[in-house]
């Protein structure tokens, strides 16, 4: 007997596979690139977020995205470090 409801990386991946498609009408190449990072960063997280599910898929996309970005933002304030004794 098959599964009657979904589990949440199915509903996660189809969301995301819905995102993708906003893809074909994004012409600004870095806005095509910042969307594709956010799904990938999506994927890393989708063990964490199948033990912890958070309200719904878009939340989980969106939490994702922050992580990433707030990720990126460490490792740049790092470099800026090193390379001035100011911080």
């Amino acid at each position: 007997m098959g599964r009657t409801v979904p589990t949440i990386r199915m509903v996660i991946e189809e969301e995301i596979t819905r995102l993708r498609k906003l893809s074909l009408y994004i012409h600004d190449p870095l806005l095509k690139k910042s969307l594709e990072e956010i799904l990938s960063s999506c994927n890393e997280l989708m063990a964490a977020f199948k033990a912890v599910p958070l309200e719904s898929p878009v939340d989980m996309i969106l939490f994702a995205s922050l992580l990433k970005l707030y990720a990126r933002m460490i490792v740049v304030e790092q470099k800026l470090a090193s390379k001035c004794d100011c911080c």
